[in-house]
């Protein structure tokens, strides 16, 4: 789930790799994205490509990558 304030305007996955592209009310909204990535059995490595402050002080754009993983079931060692 996308913190409030976070927005998705594109997002592509190809293989496990997935693109995102959005808009956040603040740098903080950002960050909280990538540690709710970060903190996921499901994705791992989220790298923050770009940010760009919104030049009508709306908040930022950004750009992320994050890999898809699915998580060792409680069987698998």
């Amino acid at each position: 789930v996308a913190p409030d304030g976070v927005y998705f305007t594109f997002l592509d996955m190809r293989g496990n790799n997935i693109t995102i592209k959005g808009i956040a009310e603040s740098n903080n909204r950002i960050s909280a994205l990538m540690r709710q990535f970060d903190e996921s059995e499901w994705f791992d490595g989220p790298n923050l490509t770009a940010v760009k402050a919104l030049g009508d002080g709306r908040g930022s754009s950004f750009d992320l990558t994050v890999l898809q993983v699915t998580p060792k079931r409680e069987d698998e060692s």
